[in-house]
């Protein structure tokens, strides 16, 4: 510093960033730190979106088994019925 210029200390947090900024570049530490964030948060969206399929499974699950008990019953009473009017021909004349 020949030109007299007073420089204030660099906080402990600052000076590893800006030894790697000077390292490698302003782009390519930019880059990484975008990467790093995307990453970040597609890992999270991923997560959100798995917790949600599986929910809906769930839903789906009951809803068939929900269904299946209401085809089944809706088939037994269709028995029932074909027995009845089967019933009700032979007794008639």
């Amino acid at each position: 510093m020949s030109d007299g210029a007073i420089t204030a200390p660099q906080p402990s947090w600052l000076a590893p960033l800006v030894s790697v900024t000077t390292q490698l570049g302003v782009p390519t530490v930019f880059a990484g730190v975008l990467l790093w964030f995307v990453l970040f948060k597609v890992g999270g969206a991923l997560e959100e979106i798995e917790q949600h399929e599986i929910e809906r499974t769930r839903i789906m699950l009951s809803m068939q088994e929900t269904f299946v008990v209401a085809v089944q019953q809706q088939g037994e009473m269709s028995a029932k019925l074909y027995a009845r009017l089967e019933q009700c021909k032979g007794v008639s004349p």
